[in-house]
């Protein structure tokens, strides 16, 4: 059942962030980027609990891989949030709002042509993952559920 369930949360958090990527790509709003990055989070959570059950050199270098997406999409994110901070302390001069935008822009340009190959690794991540899932037992998932708790 844990297994089952896992797998489920697995897919379907993986359906929203690529949904949310692709939302970006298409027209880059903070909310969306910071849904997507939200939904990474989630996925790294099952890739932890992956990595505990057992060792698994595609699992890690999976996980490695989420984790550089969700880093690079949170340059931007930075950016944008220290930009909003310095509006609402009004700490911020012309000067310094066109450097933000100029980075935001700038950031904004990387990430949107690394997109097309986020997906990719996405979808090679998303393959593999599921099968490891697919193939855990209940027992390795009890296992890890008691040595944890």
């Amino acid at each position: 059942m844990i297994v089952a369930k896992t797998l489920d949360y697995f897919e379907t958090e993986f359906a929203k962030a690529v949904q949310y990527l692709d939302k970006y790509a298409d027209d880059p709003q903070e909310e969306t980027l910071h849904q997507f990055r939200v939904e990474i989070k989630k996925i790294r959570s099952v890739f932890w609990m992956m990595e505990e059950l057992r060792e698994d050199k595609k699992i890690v270098k999976c996980h490695r891989l989420v984790r550089s997406i969700f880093r690079k999409a949170g340059i931007i994110r930075e950016l944008q949030l220290e930009k909003n901070w310095l509006n609402i302390h009004r700490k911020f001069d012309l000067i310094r709002h066109m450097r933000y935008e100029d980075k935001i822009i700038k950031a904004n340009k990387n990430l949107q042509k690394a997109i097309p190959g986020m997906l990719k690794k996405l979808g090679k991540v998303r393959v593999y993952s599921e099968h490891f899932l697919s193939e855990l037992t209940q027992q390795n998932a009890n296992q890890y559920v008691k040595r944890k708790w």
